[in-house]
């Protein structure tokens, strides 16, 4: 893993941790449905953060907003029969 490596994946943690913390004081403020945009934002962070080092950008862009291509790619690189 190179340091340029790290901080891409320490970006796309940081983003998501706000994109989360949003949420959730969008949720507590009642503001539906933007609560679960940000929430849907902050979920598709950590998933490219967990998967920058293995996805070239091309590919992380090729999936966009994509949870579900996201999480089959995610469960592929920890190949674990819980997540299904």
């Amino acid at each position: 893993m190179t340091k340029g490596s790290d901080d891409l994946q320490d970006q796309f943690f940081h983003l998501a941790n706000q994109y989360y913390a949003t949420g959730k004081f969008a949720m507590s403020a009642m503001l539906d449905p933007v609560c679960g945009t940000l929430y849907h934002h902050a979920v598709e962070f950590y998933l490219k953060g967990a998967l920058c080092l293995r996805m070239d950008e091309r590919r992380r862009k090729g999936v966009s907003h994509r949870l579900d291509a996201l999480w089959s790619e995610f469960k592929t690189l920890r190949e674990d029969p819980e997540l299904d």
